[in-house]
């Protein structure tokens, strides 16, 4: 039954969202062309890890899909992943319960009961699909992988607790651990916490050290080859530039300056955060142009592929002021999260140790489950302390829940015979019409009106852009939110040049002079077309036109000797004249 609610379910939000790719995700395929292509030099990136990107490679080496078809193909993968994690959630269920049932013989807990095991197994799924849909999304592939390896580590350390003298969970949990990292750079400090774990539970500490070390050697076997490869790239030893390069953009830099991350184009403007090695190229100072074509040049966008190259010399500071505003912020993150996202969890929590306190010795069972939290709890904690979104955090979530409901016991008494069973189909009734139903009712109406991830214009401008010319592997520059430039990578194209949306107005009300500077410093820098996500404003005789007449994408051809075919209805005619504001509109991302 598990399987299929979350086939349908999962099934169902994937094909709300076929016609879309998060930036990351289109960073993940270009580093899979450069794996297939042997370009070494750019597919060791060291802001994005390798293993997501190996299943793309996978999947265009199987499948070989068109590019009208590569972005549904990412979110059926990612269904997959999905999928494979409802397995992983189910091991760690079922390890979860054997092992309450080898506690369940000890004294001080006769008499008590806890919820039934079916609605263990039950709650734990129900989890995963709420997670998987609403807290980490089908957007990133990456976040799903994590889950699921998260999953998977915590079944094995409920296995050693119930195995212990067994050597399979050990390795189990390293080999485990290194695919993690290789998902997820984070995740090298964040085995940390699982090895501690898997120590106390190999107690006496001789045997706990030769079993941790056995754990330890297994996820070296999986991560030293990576980072072995990356350093050599890098020229210096790195498991990863993530954590470095964003505490200094989320923390050190952050506040009192008039920006927030993703921050592109970083060229040490910032007072204390260093001197950039090598920064994208300022190809004019007003309006602002900016070029970065290499070393990524088969990168989609260029700027957003591999960030940790555009933040060679970022230096993270300590304030105390900002590290503390931080925290607050995030705390009240996970307040909202934890407590306020989904009621029905707390209100069950609180009647089950309600029911709980009247016998101290049943919260005995809380405590035991206490040292399996350590991981999750660790990784709220580090990630608090730079930058949080629930889908980094969302396969934590599920773990701390589930082990908070199932691990607390009640009297085993004729006045409370049936509660557990009644207070389990109670909350997994109400997370099922709230966490399941209410969002597959949001992906449906978004189907039916083919709009946010089921809305194909995204593919309708790039196969536009084919029709008159544009040819994959086109040089484009692009003027406003290239972040979200959806259309460039089916489209084939690559984006090497950029007037920012900030600095979009700058360019606009510039004077004719300065356009047609602007344009041909793009042309010199090998851009051959424009491209603008807003209509044009005083630029007559540039000869733009609307790309697609659903679409605010408009377009300029660059270079004279560029041969493009393209017509023009009314409906496509540019009008010039200017907009009733001072400045452009804003648009929501995504």
């Amino acid at each position: 039954m598990a399987w299929i609610l979350a086939f349908l379910a999962g099934g169902l939000h994937a094909w709300a969202g076929r016609y879309y790719a998060d930036p990351d995700t289109i960073s993940y395929l270009d580093m899979a062309d450069a794996y297939l292509r042997g370009d070494w030099s750019m597919a060791l990136n060291g802001w994005w890890n390798p293993l997501y990107t190996w299943l793309l490679c996978g999947l265009q080496v199987v499948f070989e899909p068109a590019p009208s078809f590569e972005y549904p193909a990412v979110r059926l993968l990612n269904l997959v992943v999905f999928l494979g994690g409802l397995g992983t959630v189910q091991f760690m269920s079922r390890e979860f319960v054997r092992w309450r049932h080898v506690l369940e013989r000890e004294r001080h807990w006769n008499d008590t009961v806890a919820l039934p095991d079916w609605a263990v197994y039950a709650l734990a799924s129900v989890l995963h699909v709420w997670s998987g849909i609403e807290l980490i999304g089908f957007e990133q592939g990456a976040d799903l992988l994590i889950a699921c390896l998260t999953y998977f580590a915590l079944g094995w350390l409920l296995r050693m607790a119930r195995e212990p003298e067994s050597l399979g969970p050990y390795l189990a949990l390293g080999l485990t651990l290194g695919c993690a990292y290789l998902t997820k750079a984070v995740m090298l400090p964040l085995a940390i916490p699982f090895l501690i774990v898997a120590a106390w539970l190999a107690r006496p500490w001789p045997r706990a050290a030769v079993r941790t070390l056995l754990a330890a050697g297994a996820f070296a076997v999986c991560a030293a080859p990576f980072i072995v490869a990356l350093s050599g790239a890098k020229g210096r030893f790195t498991y990863g530039d993530t954590g470095k390069s964003n505490y200094a953009l989320y923390v050190s830099m952050k506040f009192g300056n008039n920006w927030s991350p993703p921050y592109f184009h970083w060229r040490g403007d910032v007072p204390g955060s260093g001197t950039p090695i090598h920064p994208t190229r300022l190809l004019m100072e007003q309006p602002p142009v900016y070029e970065f074509g290499e070393p990524f040049e088969h990168a989609t966008y260029g700027a957003w592929y591999d960030p940790s190259h555009w933040y060679a010399g970022v230096q993270p500071t300590f304030d105390a002021a900002n590290q503390l505003h931080v925290l607050r912020q995030h705390a009240e993150h996970y307040f909202g999260l934890l407590f306020a996202r989904r009621p029905a969890l707390v209100a069950t929590l609180l009647v089950l140790v309600g029911l709980s306190w009247r016998r101290l010795r049943c919260l005995r069972s809380v405590t035991s489950l206490a040292i399996f939290t350590l991981p999750a709890v660790a990784a709220l904690g580090l990630y608090a302390l730079v930058h949080v979104e629930d889908r980094f955090v969302g396969g934590h979530v599920v773990a701390l829940w589930l082990f908070a409901l199932a691990g607390v016991r009640i009297p085993a008494n004729d006045h409370f015979r049936g509660v557990t069973t009644i207070v389990s189909a109670s909350l997994l009734v109400t997370l099922f019409l709230s966490a399941i139903v209410s969002p597959a009712l949001a992906d449906t109406r978004d189907i039916v009106r083919r709009q946010g991830g089921a809305d194909d214009t995204r593919l309708r401008v790039a196969s536009k852009l084919a029709q008159i010319g544009v040819s994959p592997g086109t040089k484009v520059a692009h003027i406003g939110d290239t972040f979200y430039a959806m259309w460039a990578r089916p489209a084939r194209v690559h984006v090497v040049a950029e007037i920012t949306r900030k600095d979009a107005d700058a360019f606009w009300y510039s004077d004719a002079d300065t356009k047609a500077e602007v344009r041909s410093r793009l042309l010199a820098a090998g851009a051959t077309v424009l491209v603008s996500d807003h209509p044009p404003q005083y630029d007559d005789g540039a000869g733009w036109f609307q790309v697609d007449e659903h679409a605010e994408v408009f377009a300029c051809i660059l270079d004279p000797g560029l041969s493009v075919r393209r017509t023009r209805s009314p409906s496509q005619e540019v009008d010039l004249a200017p907009s009733a504001g001072p400045s452009f509109r804003a648009r929501t991302r995504g």
